[in-house]
């Protein structure tokens, strides 16, 4: 993700207090960052245990008002390490100056850590961000299923008509080689990819960046490299709008 470089964390230690801050987080507020995503480990357990689509709604549709809502900013402010060779590949035509790739958890988790550095300047909040974003993905399924949703944001849109969906559901592992997309196929590849990332450290897709961009109120920018096929880019290399704005 991208660091703007005119921010940086300063560590001041409190000679009284014997405390050390990083801007302004304190012992006290990592025992509660642990503490919250200890109540959302246990929300994503509930989710895990769902075996069906609809009852996984069912559940998402209980916690929604006991998750509540979050929200992003557009830059990060983290002093996070770079990556040099992500940011070798970074597009000229989205490069903004002063921003540098940068690292993040990379486990399975890299996607809810990037919202969670969005909404709180760290990535300390991966159950967090996973539980919301199953939550957005599975209240609002038909939303995500509508590609004119899926298209908000790009300036130009030269594809075929219902051509991007159909792509979309190509890049996830349930798609089968072999059989046609039809509307039915494309919604229980769909279904099963967010019952599938209900599960800890599970890799996420173009779906879940919507998804995130959602829980976050925000704009985000998916970014794939001037590699490879051009076709795939022409699909991942988007801006993608939150359903609510």
């Amino acid at each position: 993700m991208l660091q703007d470089n005119n921010f940086k964390d300063i560590m001041i230690t409190d000679e009284k207090k014997k405390q050390t801050t990083l801007n302004g987080r304190t012992d006290e507020d990592l025992q509660e960052v642990r503490r919250k995503e200890g109540t959302f480990r246990r929300i994503l357990k509930s989710l895990q245990a769902r075996d069906t689509f609809i009852n996984l709604k069912k559940e998402c549709a209980i916690i929604k008002n006991q998750i509540g809502y979050t929200h992003g900013t557009p830059r990060s402010y983290h002093n996070f390490q770079a990556e040099p060779i992500s940011q070798s590949i970074l597009p000229n035509n989205i490069y903004v100056n002063g921003d540098t790739a940068v690292k993040v958890k990379a486990d399975g988790d890299c996607l809810p850590a990037c919202g969670s550095v969005f909404a709180y300047r760290n990535d300390f909040h991966v159950f967090e961000m996973r539980t919301r974003i199953v939550a957005e993905l599975t209240l609002n399924e038909e939303y995500n299923l509508n590609e004119t949703n899926l298209i908000k944001g790009e300036v130009a849109n030269t594809d075929k008509v219902g051509s991007l969906i159909k792509a979309y559901a190509m890049y996830f592992e349930e798609y089968m080689h072999d059989g046609k997309l039809t509307s039915d196929k494309i919604r229980d590849i769909y279904e099963t990819e967010v019952l599938k990332i209900t599960k800890e450290k599970v890799y996420m897709g173009i779906w879940q960046i919507h998804a995130l961009s959602s829980v976050l109120g925000m704009s985000l920018r998916s970014i794939y490299p001037e590699l490879g096929n051009p076709v795939v880019r022409r699909h991942l290399n988007r801006t993608v709008e939150p359903r609510i704005n």
